[in-house]
């Protein structure tokens, strides 16, 4: 019988900890897969040839292990207008 009673308090501790631990997290929103980070302009020496701006752009994505992971990469702009329709 004293066993059973250990079980119980150590079910219910963990029972405690199961109902506090979603609560601090949804403080923190999800990273949404393609929300950007951060972004800043690339220096004119940096860029590709035929490009009017670049940009070096930090976003959220999904990793292998199918978690919310960071990414990089670079943005260019083409010298000219854009055709019709974009």
């Amino acid at each position: 019988m004293h066993l059973g009673r250990s079980m119980s308090v150590i079910v219910s501790g963990l029972i405690a900890v199961g109902v506090c631990a979603p609560a601090a997290r949804a403080t923190t929103p999800p990273a949404v897969p393609g929300s950007i980070v951060n972004s800043s302009v690339l220096p004119s020496e940096d860029l590709i040839d035929g490009a009017a701006e670049g940009y070096l752009v930090t976003y959220n994505t999904t990793g292998q292990n199918g978690r919310p992971a960071l990414s990089t990469g670079q943005v260019f702009v083409p010298e000219g207008t854009a055709p019709p329709g974009g």
